[in-house]
């Protein structure tokens, strides 16, 4: 009888579409003596010969693993009833002697059972039929759950991120990958892909930004994209986590706070109203129309950590923002609130914004606001803007770029930030604020802002 029931449950299990499990509504109807068949089930569960799956939303297909323990498996067998008799909800007739008969089954828990991992390999082995499988096919027919968070490495993104033939939707944490050639042949070319979610993660270890998909999404692509996604797989599945907001994303709840890269340009945004009400020009001349299927180039969290790389990743911020600068409106944001600028005609935007906020605003410690705001844009940003720009940059790939990469953007969008900050002191803005003519988000309020770039730990 084990043996039969085994075959039974493979056998199921390996004809079904997407691997389905055996329901219990199956089992009552094929045996008779279910208390029998109840012991029977516990030790196979017990001699890892079954696995019992229990989801209250959709317990046909192993979307997770749920890691249910082996006494609370024992218990939900022994708790079935020992009979079972559909209650007919509804009979529909097709003629007389033909009719079709809804039931209801919930008197019986959502369960089902499957074969254990090691069952399914050992009867597959040595046949062409489950060996010759492309990689991911084989991972979900040997038992790994359809919502299992695989990790790839970063760079996996690179073919289509920077090829203007392919469409990537960004939404910082997760994303989706389309070819957007308008041909009419497009099934049949082999450089067509369809990626419906890849999601952000994280190296526990070394707090690398990596990638993760479910088998759920690689199953659906060519035998040759299938390939080229193992090929960038991690070896060690269990150093990685996936991003919080990912996460949340996929079970189904709302992810806290704003996308740093969202927020950019909604500081900047912001800081065009206030400058608007001072002196009737905007600091930035052209803002960015920033969307998830529209986004500055190496302007993401998924990006390798090369020093090519976070050069134009440095380079890209700076045109967002000291490129935009409007000398004229700083000069005339000076005249309105009576401060006096140095050498107009000869200095940058960017120093005569730092000698605005430097002359005209004050501190109770003394610190210098223009200093603190354009440190950065000077430095790290002026810098690397320059080396990529104008000469080469002597490549190399190490892990603690990411920290680079988020220290660079906190520092930029602490600037963007400490100016919104200093001008709603302004008793005009304030008003404006007050009365609605500027509306700040809670996430901006709050500087709830989500980074993306290595947030496990600090790099040693």
């Amino acid at each position: 009888m084990k043996k039969k029931l085994v075959k039974e449950i493979l056998k199921y299990y390996l004809n079904s579409q997407s691997y389905k499990g055996y329901t219990l509504p199956q089992l009552y109807e094929q045996y008779q003596d279910i208390s029998e068949i109840k012991n029977i089930i516990i030790e196979l569960i017990k001699d890892n010969f079954l696995d019992l799956y229990y989801c209250t939303t959709n317990h046909f297909v192993k979307n997770f693993d749920l890691n249910i323990s082996l006494e609370q498996k024992i218990d939900f067998i022994n708790n079935l009833p020992n009979s079972y008799k559909p209650e007919i909800w509804e009979e529909i007739k097709i003629d007389e002697k033909n009719s079709i008969k809804l039931v209801c089954d919930n008197i019986l828990p959502p369960i089902s059972l499957f074969p254990t991992s090691n069952i399914i390999k050992e009867y597959i082995k040595n046949k062409p039929k489950y060996y010759k499988l492309p990689p991911f096919n084989k991972m979900l027919l040997e038992g790994m759950p359809h919502l299992h968070f695989l990790y790839f490495r970063i760079d996996v993104l690179n073919r289509f991120l920077y090829d203007p033939r392919y469409v990537v939707y960004n939404m910082d944490f997760t994303g989706s990958i389309y070819y957007k050639v308008d041909n009419s042949d497009n099934e049949k070319d082999e450089n067509n892909i369809y990626l419906s979610h890849f999601g952000l993660a994280y190296n526990s270890k070394t707090n690398e930004n990596v990638i993760t998909i479910f088998p759920h999404d690689l199953v659906k692509l060519s035998l040759k994209h299938q390939y080229y996604f193992y090929s960038y797989l991690f070896d060690n599945q269990e150093d990685f986590v996936p991003d919080i907001s990912y996460y949340k994303n996929v079970m189904g709840e709302i992810a806290d706070g704003i996308s740093i890269f969202s927020a950019f340009f909604e500081e900047m945004k912001l800081i065009n109203k206030m400058f608007d009400i001072i002196c009737g020009k905007k600091l930035f001349k052209k803002i960015f129309e920033y969307s998830q299927e529209n986004r500055p180039e190496y302007f993401h969290p998924f990006m390798m950590p090369t020093k090519t790389m976070y050069h134009n990743f440095c380079r890209t911020i700076y045109r967002i923002l000291v490129e935009q600068l409007d000398r004229d409106a700083i000069i005339a944001f000076a005249q309105k609130i009576k401060v006096e600028l140095d050498n107009i005609e000869k200095t940058r935007p960017m120093t005569l914004l730092q000698q605005l906020f430097s002359k005209g605003f004050k501190t109770l410690d003394g610190s210098d606001i223009g200093k603190e705001i354009i440190s950065i844009w000077k430095k790290e940003l002026h810098e690397c803007r320059n080396k990529i720009s104008h000469s080469f940059v002597d490549d190399i790939y190490a892990t603690n770029i990411f920290e680079k990469y988020r220290n660079t953007i906190n520092e930029a969008y602490k600037s963007l930030r400490l100016i919104r900050l200093v001008l709603s002191s302004i008793p005009e803005i304030k008003d404006a604020i007050k009365n609605d003519e500027i509306e700040i988000s809670e996430e901006l309020y709050l500087g709830n802002i989500n980074m993306y770039f290595a947030p496990l730990k600090r790099l040693q």
